[in-house]
């Protein structure tokens, strides 16, 4: 009997029943895992981490079911967490999408974001969507709607407080 394997699950696994309900379960998380493991590196969110730490800040506005696009065009369909802090822009997939080997939210910088084109107010920007670049990462980022607003707020604020 290996010891990382439970008996349990062990003899449901050798049971002649066609469909075993706990080797469904443990198959299915198993490839959640991964799942979202592979995502966080195609996406840059692991990119993300490893160069901009999580900071422990209290952010001014937080948005948990935003909804954008990351690296190579991969949607996060009310499925990100945008947090705007005074360090700068905290970015990451919601928990549920979350590798638990890469849980960190990271602090994107204020001066390491930019933003490539702002969104369009009216019947012709209807698509609603802000393009952020990090160039350290050659990562390009879009936020649809509030939270994309939000940040193109901060970022002029900024610039205007900074010159």
């Amino acid at each position: 009997m290996s010891p990382f394997i439970p008996e349990a699950l062990l003899v449901t696994a050798r049971s002649d029943a066609p469909f075993s309900p706990v080797v469904a379960l443990v198959l299915f998380a198993g490839m959640w895992v991964l799942s979202c493991t592979v995502m966080s590196w195609v996406t840059g969110h692991r990119a993300l981490l490893v160069r901009y730490p999580p900071v422990d800040e209290l952010v001014e506005k937080s948005f948990h079911f935003a909804s954008g696009h990351m690296r190579w065009g991969v949607s996060f369909h009310n499925a990100l967490y945008v947090g705007i802090g005074t360090a700068g822009v905290h970015l990451a997939p919601n928990g549920l999408f979350r590798s638990p080997f890469f849980r960190g939210i990271p602090c994107i910088p204020w001066s390491e974001l930019h933003c490539v084109r702002p969104q369009e107010d009216g019947l012709f920007g209807w698509p609603g969507v802000s393009r952020f670049e990090v160039p350290a990462l050659n990562l390009r980022i879009s936020i649809r709607g509030e939270p994309g607003r939000a940040i193109e707020g901060k970022l002029a604020l900024l610039s205007v407080a900074g010159r």
